[in-house]
């Protein structure tokens, strides 16, 4: 837990209070104006966000499937390979995009430590757009390119949503962890188990799936909005 908080105490500083010190450290290091300079700096708020998130991904993990594959002769890293890492899978995901936004549409370390459009991100190419005089702002261009930009996050989000739960199946998992059949001839106990977390995940995005084809069909996606939540208390 100590370490939890000093990982989680990076994030208290602001960006403008580590800004001249990483200046100085990407000058020195001959990093300034370089994709690997934006891509260290950018692990200074992301990577404390994503280590905490996924640290408690990781704990409300069962315990009895480290414990059944240690039983079984895996060692602690065939564990995290073969047993862990299968379930993560929507944890890392998800993790994985919400560090690649705030990446994204990061604008204060982009503008500070990249000259010219080489390196330049979109923040501060977007905010660069100059009108046809000095007191004109172009809001056509500015919306515009925002509207642009947006789209590829809009996709991912899209894809992920509905294909995170698929990333969790129980065939995934090594097929000696077996406890819990009762008789050669039935599922196995863990399979079971996980197969009914996975519905149980795919009914809830049923609601989502339906939210979306409500916006196009009108009226005749009220009846598939209420299916999602009476399928999942069922």
């Amino acid at each position: 837990n100590a370490v939890m908080y000093i990982v989680l105490s990076m994030t208290m500083f602001p960006q403008i209070a580590v800004l001249g010190g990483l200046f100085l450290l990407l000058r020195q290091t001959g990093l300034f104006n370089t994709h690997l300079g934006l891509i260290l700096t950018y692990l200074l708020f992301t990577l404390p966000f994503t280590v905490w998130v996924l640290v408690g991904y990781f704990r409300g993990l069962p315990r009895e499937l480290e414990e059944a594959a240690y039983v079984d002769g895996a060692t602690p890293l065939q564990t995290l390979l073969k047993v862990m890492l299968p379930l993560t899978g929507p944890g890392l995901v998800t993790t994985g995009l919400l560090a690649f936004i705030a990446a994204w549409n990061e604008y204060l370390f982009a503008l500070t430590f990249t000259v010219g459009d080489s390196v330049k991100t979109v923040p501060p190419a977007i905010a660069s757009f100059g009108g046809a005089t000095p007191f004109e702002i172009p809001w056509g261009s500015i919306m515009a390119a925002s509207v642009v930009v947006t789209v590829p996050l809009v996709v991912l989000v899209l894809v992920f949503q509905f294909f995170v739960p698929v990333l969790a199946r129980p065939q995934d998992l090594p097929e000696d962890l077996c406890f819990g059949a009762s008789s050669p001839g039935q599922p196995r106990g863990l399979h079971r188990v996980l197969g009914v977390a996975e519905l149980v995940v795919a009914l809830r995005h049923v609601g989502d799936v339906a939210r979306v084809l409500r916006l196009g069909l009108g009226g005749l996606g009220e009846p598939l909005e209420r299916l999602g939540p009476a399928l999942e208390l069922i």
